[in-house]
């Protein structure tokens, strides 16, 4: 990624960039090489991905529309988390309609080990004995809720 970012900045001569990315396509090694290279970033992350005790503090903010907190300075960055309520409620209704399909495969007896995988919605089923599938409705309901 550094080489391509240098071509960049060389060939538009500029003085201050910022690297903008999602967090699925950065890695700690690209984090690392952009502040060797004394660049500036912002990436997105998920909740799931952050240490117990960080993930622990965003959950106990108080969740308001377009509000943002700011996690003190870190040794070398800073967290801002936000919340939407446009983005909570999407994620309800993407869940309450993943769990829905959930239940009909799982009525209709076309949930087996052999095709689960825990990619969407699938992470809430939990598998026991080797054949008995059942979907864990406290995880449906728990997840991330418009944090990011």
């Amino acid at each position: 990624m550094l080489p391509v970012v240098e071509d960049f900045v060389h060939r538009f001569n500029l003085s201050d960039f910022v690297v903008v990315d999602d967090s699925g396509l950065m890695n700690r090694k690209n984090i690392e090489l952009l502040a060797s290279g004394g660049y500036k970033y912002i990436i997105g992350a998920r909740i799931k991905n952050e240490t117990e005790e960080i993930k622990q503090w965003i959950l106990s903010l108080e969740k308001i529309d377009g509000f943002f907190h700011e996690l003190g300075k870190l040794p070398e960055s800073r967290l801002i988390v936000g919340y939407s309520e446009d983005k909570a409620k999407k994620d309800r209704y993407n869940r309450a309609k993943g769990v829905k399909r959930l239940k009909a495969a799982y009525k209709s007896g076309r949930i087996t080990k052999e095709n689960i995988n825990k990619r969407g919605y699938n992470k809430f089923l939990e598998i026991s004995d080797n054949v008995q599938v059942v979907i864990n409705h406290k995880k449906s309901m728990t997840t991330k809720n418009g944090m990011d």
